[in-house]
């Protein structure tokens, strides 16, 4: 019996035409953005973080649809996505365009600064979850509900007064001291940035590079596959400062070197793991936690 191959509806083409199309104008309009105000920074500090948030939740919310998704769910996936990524940009702009109101009733929010708190935590929230999983997601719902209920708590325990939901809500979403506190901002300064010029020399051939270095060098000693992946995530970290963009691009080429060789998949996985862990703290990018600790620390 033939197998018979279904062409795609010309709704579904539709959806994801608009679906790659409306990645990239984001992608572009989000990267120009980032690179033109940390160099002018022509914004208040909130409003610039608003704004980088809202393009992040976005492109969260509309990264591509792989092809293992099923036809008759993709279409209502994209709608979802859409309507995400459009609360994400709707929450985000609120601080924008009421800056200056947030500022002066900061301590006595409105019921609609309670609303768009909430929106926007939710937001916040599921994008990480689609990210990374439930784990975070967990624990950050853990200590909103200690915020919540720590009056319930005994004081060993680390019971406090406790705080109201529109104090938690608003102190999470409308000011600098939550959401758009530290993090975020090493993100929008120094992480974004470095992260880009990585990509920018991945594309015209950084990886390639590293790996034939490595090669060269390696290559022909026992385990070479291995001091080959050493060599190329240390250099491809002291370009994009990322553990798992490490393990992802290099890991596809020097984990399969590896298996050929005779290492098992589980010791070849470890491996390109541990080296991109340890590439990603190669200056100059050094990955976001290095300049975390440099934004604390003030050196």
């Amino acid at each position: 019996m033939k197998h018979v191959q279904f062409a795609p509806s010309p709704q579904l083409s539709r959806f994801e035409t608009a679906h790659r199309y409306t990645i990239r104008a984001l992608a572009a309009c989000f990267s120009l953005y980032v690179l033109f105000e940390t160099n002018t920074l022509t914004l208040p500090p909130f409003q610039e973080r608003a704004i980088f948030l809202s393009f992040a939740l976005a492109l969260c919310f509309l990264r591509p649809v792989s092809q293992s998704d099923g036809r008759q769910r993709l279409p209502f996936r994209v709608v979802l996505d859409f309507a995400f990524a459009a609360l994400s940009i709707f929450a985000c702009a609120y601080i924008v365009v009421d800056y200056e109101g947030l500022i002066n009733r900061m301590g006595t929010p409105t019921n609609l600064d309670i609303v768009m708190g909430a929106l926007g935590s939710a937001l916040v929230l599921e994008a990480t979850r689609r990210l990374i999983g439930w784990t975070l997601p967990a624990v950050a719902t853990v200590f909103v509900l200690y915020a919540y209920y720590g009056a319930y708590l005994p004081t060993y325990l680390g019971g406090h007064g406790g705080y109201s939901v529109s104090r938690i809500l608003t102190q999470s979403f409308l000011t600098m001291e939550g959401i758009f506190g530290l993090a975020l901002t090493v993100m929008f300064t120094y992480v974004f940035p470095f992260v880009f010029f990585g990509a920018v020399l991945q594309s015209v051939g950084a990886l390639g590079f590293a790996i034939d270095l490595g090669q060269a060098v390696f290559g022909r000693f026992r385990g070479g596959p291995a001091k080959v992946a050493v060599v190329s995530s240390g250099l491809l970290g002291m370009i994009n400062g990322s553990a798992v963009a490490n393990v992802v691009t290099g890991g596809s080429i020097t984990i399969p070197m590896m298996k050929r060789i005779g290492f098992q998949p589980h010791v070849a996985g470890a491996i390109e793991a541990v080296a991109s862990t340890g590439g990603q703290l190669i200056p100059p990018v050094m990955g976001a936690a290095a300049f975390i600790m440099a934004e604390l620390l003030g050196v």
